[in-house]
């Protein structure tokens, strides 16, 4: 069944890249009314719906727009709503990026989740892919195909010594991202981080909410996982696949993929259609209740 928040609670902090400072609040909302964001710092005041949105062009984070209205920064809530099965929330915000806290998905899980889940009256659509979908540039790959469980499988590659090759598969499921996904902070390579403030980015950015990687290892930081940064890719893809309005049914494969090929790609499930070689629109995606029985073992 659907599912939002008990009660109201807050959370605030800075933005990772304006570095200014933002204060949320989550409010349950009714059923089939899905995750709306609503920025109260314009007058008037501004929302923008998870179901009717457009891809921002920014680089290194998930931003979401509306008649020229942004929300830069939603992955990481995105991802701890995905472990919550939070289908219904409204989030006020009063500012343009959502705070970065420590980096992760951690603190928005718990705080959440601290608020309580209700379960509404009305039955939980997922998104089941029915035949594959992927989208590639360069040396980079992400893909979404047939499978009854969320599956996502990560390889990471960076020119550092301290990450290098990094892979990891994972079945994912409240428990398992909690434990294994939502604590991994963003990072980035230690040239990347004098470049992003040379380009008026990562304002909010500090060593120890974000890791800044040299060849020995983060700086001035400690890792919480040996492949910490591979973990933070399958988070920021969890977040991101997330804005399909629904809970995806699929094997997910990535292969040095950020934001804007993830959101590629999400566009693609959202339309429900590919485009075949010969032309022709074949059906990709269906919306479906889960089964009486898948519901009763839950």
């Amino acid at each position: 069944m659907q599912k939002t928040i008990a009660k109201e609670i807050s959370i605030e902090g800075i933005g990772l890249h304006t570095g200014k400072k933002a204060r949320l609040v989550f409010k349950p909302h009714d059923v089939n009314k899905g995750i709306e964001f609503k920025r109260i710092d314009l007058a008037p005041n501004r929302t923008i719906a998870i179901s009717d949105f457009e891809f921002g062009s920014h680089k290194r984070r998930t931003a979401i727009s509306k008649d020229g209205v942004e929300i830069h920064t939603v992955e990481h809530l995105m991802a701890a709503l995905w472990a919550l099965s939070i289908d219904n929330i409204l989030v006020e915000i009063d500012s343009e990026e959502l705070p970065g806290l420590d980096g992760s998905a951690k603190d928005y899980y718990l705080s959440l989740k601290a608020a309580g889940i209700r379960e509404q009256d009305a039955p939980r659509k997922n998104i089941k892919i029915l035949e594959p979908v992927w989208c590639e540039k360069d040396d980079s790959f992400v893909g979404v195909f047939p499978s009854d469980r969320f599956k996502v499988s990560y390889i990471l590659q960076a020119d550092t010594p301290s990450i290098g090759r990094q892979c990891l598969s994972i079945d994912l499921n409240e428990e398992s991202f909690y434990k294994e996904i939502s604590s991994a902070r963003t990072f980035c390579l230690k040239e990347e981080a004098e470049a992003l403030l040379k380009s008026g980015l990562g304002r909010g950015a500090n060593l120890s909410n974000t890791l800044v990687m040299d060849k020995e290892g983060p700086i001035n930081n400690v890792l919480r996982f040996p492949d910490e940064p591979v973990r933070h890719k399958i988070l920021d893809l969890i977040g991101d696949l997330y804005l399909a309005g629904s809970p995806i049914e699929a094997r997910v494969i990535g292969i040095r993929s950020g934001h804007e090929l993830n959101m590629e790609l999400v566009g693609k499930i959202r339309n429900g259609y590919r485009l075949s070689v010969l032309g022709s629109r074949e059906l990709l995606t269906e919306h479906r209740a889960p089964r009486a029985e898948n519901r009763k073992k839950e």
